[in-house]
């Protein structure tokens, strides 16, 4: 079992609620659990996001501000 800061954190999360920000910069990495999310990049919607699929890993890997606004379309975890 890893250290105590290193296991996942579950956050439940209200539709319509801004996860990420294009542009801002970014320390965190989230796989959703359940619920959908909707990617938005210069504001045109590419992608919709469901169960088992994650988002924010390019920002904490590679210091780079958020490529991309993500929006919860319902309530998630």
């Amino acid at each position: 079992m890893p250290p105590e800061g290193e296991r996942p954190t579950p956050v439940e999360v209200r539709a319509g609620k801004v996860l990420t920000q294009e542009g801002d910069p970014g320390r965190e990495f989230m796989i959703i659990a359940s619920g959908t999310a909707t990617v938005r990049r210069a504001g045109r919607k590419i992608a919709t996001l469901g169960p088992g699929d994650f988002f924010g890993e390019l920002s904490v890997l590679a210091g780079v501000p958020r490529t991309a606004t993500v929006t919860a379309d319902n309530e998630m975890v």
